[in-house]
């Protein structure tokens, strides 16, 4: 127990950190994403939504085409997966490469407008109604529940 200072101070610093920065970069990322379209479509709420949903479902497509063609061209053998396993073990720091970094960012993109543009339709159709958003809302949990996919 004699490096319980230690981890106080590291167990402080990393609550600390996580919550007064990281968090607050996380949410004006998602600030800047969710509210962009609305500088220019503000007034038509049913075409920025589709916009958003189209735009996002275009780069994931995309996405999607690269990461099939790219797992299609490359399948190791067992030796050169153990080997890549080993080499990875000694390095025990992770370098992510710029295009992996790129398309996190692009992925991330996609992602959050396409749940900002769902989320909109949904609004824009409810009308922001307590039955209309309990009714979206009971529908998505039983869909989840019999897809098995409830977390």
């Amino acid at each position: 127990m004699k490096n319980l200072p230690t981890y106080v101070f590291i167990l402080c610093f990393d609550f600390l950190f996580s919550t007064f920065l990281v968090l607050n970069l996380v949410v004006f990322v998602w600030r800047i994403i969710w509210d962009t379209q609305d500088i220019y479509l503000k007034s038509n709420v049913l075409l920025n939504s589709v916009i958003s949903i189209l735009v996002s479902l275009i780069i994931l497509i995309v996405v999607r085409i690269k990461q099939i063609k790219k797992s299609h061209n490359f399948s190791p053998t067992q030796d050169e997966t153990d080997m890549e396993l080993e080499r990875m073990e000694k390095n025990n720091k992770t370098k992510y490469s710029p295009k992996l970094k790129l398309f996190i960012l692009i992925f991330s993109f996609a992602n959050i407008n396409l749940w900002r543009g769902i989320w909109n339709f949904t609004l824009f159709y409810t009308n922001q109604s307590t039955m209309g958003i309990l009714m979206i809302g009971i529908i998505s949990i039983l869909s989840l529940i019999a897809m098995n996919r409830l977390c």
